[in-house]
């Protein structure tokens, strides 16, 4: 059985209030409303941040951040991209990123290694940021010629190097990193399973008795897998999936496809993966399909729904959680601070 959609509420206008809204616009050009509601947004919730963080392997790696309001209430969502993709898929004017923004979120965009402004030279190209030239190839092949080795650096350097600058603006109380959220769409999707599974893997600092050290991961709580595949050059999800769907972790997954066949069978497949067993997973793991014929981030802007069902999930499994900002210095370095 699939998981009925979440339904979200809208409000209806009436012709009188739309008629009032008419009128004291006036006939001022709707460019320079669109330009005061844009200032007003910049305004309340401050400018985007491009960011170049540095890998432990010497990649530059840029990153957009969109600072939260509610500080150290403020959940973190990471937003990946497809191969070939960038960003700047999210950040566009009344895009995802601002949306979560707007909801109390941290938000961090970032370019993966050989992608976006994180490619050699630093550019994003016209039209699909680095698409690759050269004889047409099936999709998985298509575009830039990544090797595994690269795959594999994306989740233990690139997001290593996200997560380090995420603990730093948790220390400066500007969010709370133990409400960390990621969207990964297609390779992004293989990239951010690998990551969590990393991140939960980390021992904890040796500061005191089992049970009361202070963590160094177990951070990713929620995971937004879109048009995701088993095995993506070597990423298989069955390898990381007994980690992430182990009730004591309690990580909540949402999977979203389209109507594409692969892409829904390759969806369902990993949905399926993660459900079963153990049976108290249904709470956590979610399955949302879209009736159009495409797949990762094409899906976004098209009036699909996807947008407000990423919401839904990421308010009842990050808001909700009950998981209060806490130091996560180890207690001997906090010790050695205050002498």
């Amino acid at each position: 059985m699939r998981c009925a959609r979440w339904r979200t509420t809208s409000r209806v206008w009436s012709i009188a209030a739309i008629a009032a809204i008419v009128a004291t616009a006036g006939s001022a050009p709707s460019a320079a409303r669109a330009n005061q509601k844009t200032d007003k947004k910049s305004a309340e919730f401050g400018e985007p941040e491009p960011r170049t963080l540095r890998t432990d392997d010497g990649v530059s790696l840029h990153i957009t951040y969109y600072k939260s309001t509610a500080e150290k209430e403020a959940p973190v969502v990471v937003l990946l991209h497809m191969k070939d993709g960038n960003r700047f898929v999210w950040q566009n004017e009344g895009g995802f990123a601002r949306r979560l923004q707007s909801e109390g979120y941290a938000v961090v965009t970032v370019d993966l290694r050989y992608h976006g402004e994180s490619k050699l030279g630093g550019a994003v190209g016209v039209g699909n940021a680095n698409q690759g030239g050269g004889k047409k190839k099936g999709k998985k092949a298509a575009g830039l010629d990544l090797k595994q080795g690269d795959y594999n650096a994306m989740f233990e350097f690139d997001m290593e190097a996200v997560k380090e600058f995420i603990k730093e603006e948790h220390q400066a109380g500007n969010l709370n990193m133990n409400k960390m959220g990621i969207v990964g769409p297609e390779m992004g999707a293989s990239i951010a399973a690998f990551y969590a599974a990393l991140d939960w893997a980390k021992a904890p600092y040796e500061d005191a008795q089992p049970g009361f050290q202070t963590p160094r991961g177990q951070d990713v709580r929620a995971l937004v897998l879109i048009s995701p595949e088993n095995s993506y050059h070597g990423l298989t999800l069955a390898k990381v999936a007994p980690e992430l769907k182990d009730p004591e972790k309690q990580i909540a997954i949402l999977v979203c496809a389209g109507s594409d066949a692969r892409d829904k069978a390759q969806s369902e497949k990993v949905y399926d993966m993660f459900l079963q067993p153990p049976a108290q997973n249904k709470k956590r793991m979610h399955y949302r399909p879209y009736p159009a014929k495409l797949s990762g981030t094409d899906l976004l802007g098209k009036k699909l729904g996807i947008e407000e069902d990423m919401l839904v999930f990421f308010g009842e499994h990050l808001k909700k959680i009950d998981s209060p900002w806490r130091d996560r210095r180890s207690k001997r370095e906090r010790l050695e601070k205050k002498k």
